[in-house]
């Protein structure tokens, strides 16, 4: 009976030990299974690349700085050396009025002077025509004085050819000043060509004698010399050299010192 209680002691304490190792083994294996694992380390490999060398540039290679452009400002323009000439309106002429141009000089170029044996360049001369630098048309009329006038025939006298008429205020107005040019230049060459336009001998003489005009007036009754003139409002003036070359236009009424200033390059 002894042997039975020892035996059965030794089988309790074995099965006692075998229990604690379990429990012993399962708080082990919870122990480990609670503890976060443990991070690896990370090896970043970090290759440092040297900076580019600046550019270089020679003179040459410079790069030009483009300015920014501004906004376009249209410039005033200049006056042209080719006047234009404005016309003062007759009374009861309902016809629009020309204007005379000045013919442009050529614009002077680079090319050099001839040599000594080049022959040389042919001078232009002038032509007919109404433009200033042209020769004047030639007509042939009768004055109230009964005689003829042919403006060819008046070659080497600076002539002022004036259209007008006895209805015409500025005409009027300027009477005065070409008897005054007539008084004191006529000794000097100076011709006072007065044209009237489309009225009667009477009409004329008439005029002449309240006004006292001593200078010849040249009758257009039919307004022949003033078509060939392209006359669209009078007063109209020419001034032609003794070469018979037109050398200035007025349309329009002058002062007595408007018309010497225009003489004076003449005389």
């Amino acid at each position: 009976m002894s042997n039975s209680v020892t035996n059965n002691r030794a089988l309790f304490a074995l099965l006692i030990g075998g229990l604690l190792f379990m429990i012993v083994a399962i708080g082990l294996v919870i122990l480990l299974l609670s503890q976060p694992p443990t991070p690896q380390p990370v090896v970043i490999l970090v290759t440092a690349t040297p900076p580019d060398p600046p550019p270089t540039s020679t003179p040459e290679q410079k790069a030009t700085p483009t300015p920014t452009p501004s906004p376009s400002l249209t410039p005033r323009p200049e006056p042209t050396s080719t006047p234009t000439l404005t016309p003062i309106s007759a009374a009861g002429d309902k016809l629009s009025l020309p204007t005379a141009t000045l013919v442009p000089s050529p614009t002077p170029t680079n090319t050099p002077a001839p040599t000594p044996t080049s022959a040389p360049l042919p001078v232009s001369q002038p032509v007919e025509g109404l433009r200033i630098g042209d020769i004047a048309p030639d007509f042939t009329l009768g004055s109230n004085r009964a005689s003829r006038v042919s403006l060819s025939g008046l070659r080497g006298k600076i002539v002022i050819l004036n259209f007008w008429a006895t209805w015409c205020p500025p005409c009027r107005y300027e009477v005065p000043a070409l008897q005054a040019i007539h008084n004191e230049l006529g000794p000097q060459g100076v011709v006072v060509l007065a044209i009237n336009e489309g009225e009667k001998l009477e009409n004329v003489e008439r005029f002449a004698h309240d006004n006292k005009i001593s200078f010849a007036v040249w009758l257009d009754e039919d307004r022949w010399a003033g078509n060939i003139y392209q006359v669209r409002a009078i007063p109209t003036t020419y001034f032609i050299d003794g070469q018979g070359v037109i050398r200035d236009i007025q349309i329009g009424s002058m002062s007595q010192d408007q018309i010497i200033a225009k003489l004076e390059k003449l005389l």
